[in-house]
Order: C-alpha cells, then structure tokens, then sequence
C-alpha cells in the first residue's frame, strides 16, 4: 500500500504545527523577556535606550545576555541576546540596535527543534523637564521563526501486515519557517530619584501562522516597569525597588524586586508570579553583580516554586555590559539610576 506523496506532505504539515503550537503554549512563558530586564532595555522599552551612566556621565551601553532553562530533564530553553545603545551626539535622541535568539534543545537529538530570532532597532527622543523628564522611543523588530530539524523522520511506505513504517522517505528533512515584522513604541517618565514606563509592543500584530490556511497572530504585548532609589538608607548604599508588570492576553506576570547597592556590589532578590489561562506558577528571583571597570558582570537564578511535571525548577542568566564612550547630550539631562542588569 502506497501513500501519495501530497497526502504525506499534508500530513507532515499539520503533524509540525500540531507540535509548534504545543511548544509554543510552553514557550509563551518564555517571551524574549529576561530576568534582567534592564540589561537588553531595547526589549524592556525603547524610550530606556541611550540612558547609560558611568561615574556621573552618560555612556553607551555594548550588553550581552544568556538565559537556560530547563523545561524537563530532556528539553532545554536557551535564550541569548547582544545589543548597543548610545546617545546621538549634539541631540536629546538616542539609538539602540539588537538580536535575540530562543532556541528550544532536545537533549535525546542535542539538536534545536523551535528557534526564534528577532532582529531590533530603536529610536528615542527626550524633552527634558527641570523635576521630571519625559522621554519616547519607536522600535522595528524582524522575526523568524522555525520549527523542526533531523530528529523527526518520516515514511512514505507503510508495511502491508502493519507491522511498523519501513524504508524511509528520500525526501529532505522538513523545517517550517515564517518571517514577519512589527513594531512597538514607549514612553517613560523619570528624574534622578525614580523612573516609570510602559511599553507595548506588536502593535500590528502580524500573523505568523506556520499551517497553510490557518491564522495564529503575534499578540501585542504591554509593559509597565518603574523604580524609586532611595540613597539615604544606609551608609555608602542604595536600595531600588522595582517593578516590572507584563501582559500579553492569557499570560500575565508581575515582578517585584528589590535591589541593593554597596559600592561596586549589587544584589538582588523579589518573587515573580506568572499566570497563562489557567496556570500559575511563583518564583522567587535572586541577583548578584560587580562593577569591575567599565564592565558590569551579573549573574541571576530564579526557583520556580510551583513546577510540577519533572522540568528542573530553576533558570540561570548571566549578563556583561560594557560601558563605552557616548556623545554628549544637547543640554544637560536627568541622570535615571537605572540598574544595569
């Protein structure tokens, strides 16, 4: 008994987008969103772009980020981002550029069966105020997304006493890609003693549906982060507590932290809880970075506190930023002690 090549294509194509929107429900609490959320703020919210301070003055900011997650003892969620931002000399603008990768590891094939890019540009201008500062920034992203590599095999022949699938297809592995673009835009608010913003991002919600004659859309996404520093609580210290509220339809999730700094440490712990439809779940986050130089080294581990299939209940990030010399802003300007991971 022959199977036509056409029904097996079929059969291929909705078999894959069954299995992607399985892992895209597991992938949703994984949106590109990184525990330290300021140290990619292309991807917190592009009106925080070109804000980097060092010793009093305002610098350009080169920040790399890795995050693993380990969503069972065999599947593995890496996420890596690089990025700069920077002040354009004699303007109240700034500019930012970025990437960021997802990719979701098998560890039976230890080959990526989802991956997910996103290239990014931003813009941000600020008006400045003599108590508050107003700032706006405009981001355009470019995603890819696809799903599928060697580890699936498929057979174009089944035995006649249905005794199992035999001689394999000649055809190429299959791999299901889609391409789209979208953009977001933000605002904050902020003075040298604390910071608000929100952003929202996919505005145009583009499909990105991987199965012929199907729609699935990328979900705009809202995000509202602010902080307070208070610097007089301790000697030779501060302490920022910060907020970082996140939704995007059926996920929610909210973050409360509280950052302490001494000298050239910082650490920091808070509870993040996370809601998709019907499932939550409760982390509790800790933080530790050193200001060593220009070079800012932070290293976070969140304990998922409610996992309760065998994924390993941890998530491990670790980011660099390099501060580098910046142009002068037109004017003077509010310097936002915004943490640096």
């Amino acid at each position: 008994m022959h199977i036509k090549l056409n029904t097996i294509n079929s059969l291929k194509t909705v078999v894959f987008g069954a299995m992607f929107l399985t892992a895209w429900g597991t992938l949703e609490a994984q949106i590109p969103t990184f525990r330290q959320q300021y140290t990619q703020r292309i991807n917190a919210n592009p009106a925080m772009i070109g804000m980097g301070v060092y010793n009093g003055g305002q610098m350009g900011r080169a920040a790399m980020t890795t995050r693993a997650q380990w969503l069972s003892q065999e599947g593995r969620l890496l996420t890596q981002s690089a990025g700069y931002d920077s002040k354009i000399k004699n303007t109240m603008a700034s500019w930012a550029a970025g990437i960021t990768a997802t990719d979701l590891y098998s560890g039976m094939a230890g080959s990526a069966k989802y991956s997910h890019f996103i290239g990014s540009a931003a813009y941000a201008y600020e008006i400045p105020g003599r108590k508050v500062s107003a700032r706006f920034g405009l981001i355009t992203q470019f995603s890819n997304y696809s799903f599928g590599t060697g580890r699936y095999t498929w057979e174009d022949q089944v035995d006649q006493n249905f005794t199992g699938f035999i001689l394999p297809t000649q055809e190429p592995n299959s791999t299901l890609v889609r391409n789209a673009f979208h953009v977001g835009a933000g605002a904050m608010l902020y003075n040298d003693k604390f910071y608000s913003g929100l952003s929202v991002y996919n505005l145009n919600q583009p499909d990105i549906a991987i199965i012929p004659g199907s729609e699935s859309k990328l979900l705009t996404k809202y995000q509202f982060i602010a902080g307070y520093v208070l610097d007089n609580v301790l000697e030779n210290a501060t302490i920022t507590p910060h907020l970082l509220v996140m939704q995007q339809e059926g996920l929610n999730s909210s973050t409360i932290n509280a950052l302490f700094t001494i000298n050239n440490l910082q650490f920091s712990t808070g509870v993040q809880r996370t809601q998709w439809y019907d499932k939550r779940n409760v982390a509790m986050t800790n933080y530790v970075g050193y200001h060593y130089g220009k070079i800012n080294i932070g290293y976070s581990l969140d304990w998922n506190l409610t996992y309760s299939t065998g994924a390993i209940p941890m998530t491990h990030e670790i980011s660099l930023v390099w501060f580098t010399n910046a142009a002068e802003p037109k004017r003077k300007m509010h310097q936002a002690h915004l943490p640096e991971f």
